[in-house]
């Protein structure tokens, strides 16, 4: 009892050896934070690493070699500007063991969404072992735009995790400009109401043309601006513009235009899907509640026709054209959006059978599946 006794204190008095640790490269995504901070866990069958302490879904933490077994621990973490002071307290069972701590980070989440340029950040990691002070350290974190979605990480072990699932998180069904759109779409005479799946198939492909066309009518054009507000070697991501910067702008690449789309879709009750492929993405959408009937829509189409150069229907202007063979407006966008419709079948039909291996790159993200798993949109 005595040796015991003796190692045991001999083993409290030992240096601990800990260190932060900033997953991600040693960079904040605002945006991952947030579309994660609602994740159902258990819908991913993740295996328990009896190492790993804390917060599941952390990035921010320590790592601590554990001095002796049932070493009592307590984390403390403050993050100027973006979050609470934050902590965690537990056990490391094992001596001699390496774990990873991560507190619960209390993020102040509207400060996340207000970062639009990459900005520092100081975290400051405060461990007590057995109630007793180690040591207080201090680093600098590189906190990236919220505009900036993550779709792929390298971690320490050359181990690559895909997340392609975080385009869904721009996907906002809540945004409070769709009502605006919705009426203007209503105004063009395409539909008289919108109801989802509550009609026939028409009624939704008429659906579906009447965003169309309200979106062409605003004179969107495709801009292929992708680049994020920084670089890693390690952890990729892609610039992701909002809704209302898309509307603000009419400019969108293939993303923001499918992400957009999608965002008034799932609002009336029509099932968008991301279809990513390598290097591109659009708009995918079942035609039935039952989702036995998929299609898809090549949204940077979009900017094809210029309808301002066309007549409105139901005008003296308009019936003139008619009578000269001319198209109206909405006949030239009802010929684009066949068009649309046409590019995205041979899109959908080239990779159609590389959807089953997501190492080809090929996604089918169904925005409703996303939800589910508790991934929440970016309402910015």
């Amino acid at each position: 009892m005595l040796c015991a006794a003796v190692a045991n204190a001999h083993n409290q008095k030992s240096p601990v050896v800990w260190e932060p640790s900033i997953d991600m490269d040693g960079q904040l995504f605002p945006s991952f934070i947030i579309a994660t901070s609602t994740l159902r866990l258990e819908k991913f069958n993740q295996t328990k690493n009896a190492y790993y302490l804390g917060d599941a879904t952390g990035h921010i933490g320590i790592n601590v070699t554990s001095p002796s077994d049932d070493t009592k621990i307590r984390v403390e973490v403050r993050i100027s500007d973006i979050a609470e002071p934050s902590g965690f307290e537990g056990l490391l069972k094992e001596g001699g063991k390496h774990y990873k701590v991560f507190p619960k980070i209390a993020y102040r989440y509207a400060a996340l969404l207000a970062i639009k340029q990459p900005m520092p950040v100081s975290a400051t990691f405060t461990l007590y072992v057995n109630d007793l002070l180690v040591g207080t350290k201090t680093k600098v974190i590189a906190v990236r735009s919220i505009n900036d979605c993550v779709y792929q990480m390298v971690d320490n072990n050359d181990k690559v995790a895909r997340v392609p699932w975080m385009y869904t998180a721009y996907v906002n069904e809540n945004h409070p400009w769709i009502d605006g759109l919705l009426r203007d779409a209503l105004n063009t005479g395409v539909v008289t109401r919108f109801i989802g799946y509550q009609g026939t198939s028409d009624d939704v492909y008429r659906q579906v043309f009447a965003i169309w066309n309200v979106f062409q009518r605003r004179g969107f054009r495709y801009s292929s601006i992708t680049t994020p507000t920084g670089e890693s070697g390690r952890v990729f991501s892609q610039y992701v513009r909002f809704f209302e910067d898309s509307i603000r702008t009419s400019q969108a690449n293939c993303v923001d235009g499918s992400v957009m789309f999608a965002s008034v879709l799932r609002r009336i009750g029509i099932d968008p899907v991301l279809v990513i492929v390598p290097g591109h993405c659009f708009l995918g959408f079942y035609v039935d509640r039952a989702q036995t009937d998929f299609r898809c829509i090549e949204t940077t189409a979009m900017g094809n026709t210029n309808l301002s150069q066309y007549s409105e229907e139901n005008t003296i202007v308009g019936a003139i054209a008619h009578l000269f063979g001319r198209e109206t407006r909405n006949q030239a966008s009802w010929r684009t959006f066949i068009a649309a419709l046409n590019i995205g079948a041979d899109e959908f039909n080239r990779y159609h059978d590389s959807f089953e291996n997501a190492a080809l790159g090929c996604y089918l993200l169904e925005i409703g599946a996303s939800r589910k798993l508790g991934i929440s949109p970016i309402n910015h």
